[in-house]
């Protein structure tokens, strides 16, 4: 304890290296299917060393971001990553931004994406119902879309399964 009739001042010389994360990002996408009602999320590295994982993050005021998934880093030289968000706002602006965290739990974000899709109702209807195995599946679609489509009783047992492609709203 020095009192109060102390006088000293402290200097720091010397330069303080800034935190570089050891990730080199190469691409960052986001856009709308309207066919499935989603947001498609994608980046590509060319280099990840010491990373430890992604969080993709959401706002609809391009402020206020909450976390929409965390993916693990894949490690190594060139990856590729896609994740769809089905929970978008629908007929509003989302923005989107990606952050990434090392292993010493610094944080670098990408760059903004802004998405807007519209509202999106998809209409599903199969009949006869009940049938004997011969039914209709009509659903809004825009043709040449593949859809995987599986139909389960109510005891959650997979009765019917087919991979299809839409021509129109009427799938098969």
């Amino acid at each position: 304890f020095a009192g109060s009739d102390c006088d000293f001042e402290i200097r720091i010389r010397g330069a303080v290296d800034p935190v570089l994360l050891p990730l080199d990002l190469s691409s960052f996408n986001a856009d709308c299917d309207k066919g499935i009602n989603a947001v498609d999320i994608s980046w590509q590295t060319m280099k990840e060393e010491n990373l430890n994982f992604y969080t993709i993050e959401r706002s609809t005021d391009g402020i206020n971001y909450k976390t929409v998934e965390k993916v693990p880093s894949k490690g190594g030289d060139i990856n590729s990553y896609n994740f769809r968000d089905f929970n978008s706002e629908k007929g509003k602006t989302n923005y989107y931004r990606l952050k990434q965290t090392d292993l010493n739990r610094n944080e670098n974000y990408s760059t903004i994406k802004a998405v807007k899709c519209d509202d999106y109702h998809s209409v599903l209807t199969i009949y006869p119902n009940p049938n004997d195995g011969q039914f209709t599946v009509d659903m809004e679609s825009e043709s040449g879309k593949i859809w995987n489509i599986e139909i389960h009783n109510s005891l959650g047992q997979k009765v019917f399964e087919k991979q299809t492609v839409s021509s129109g709203n009427r799938v098969f």
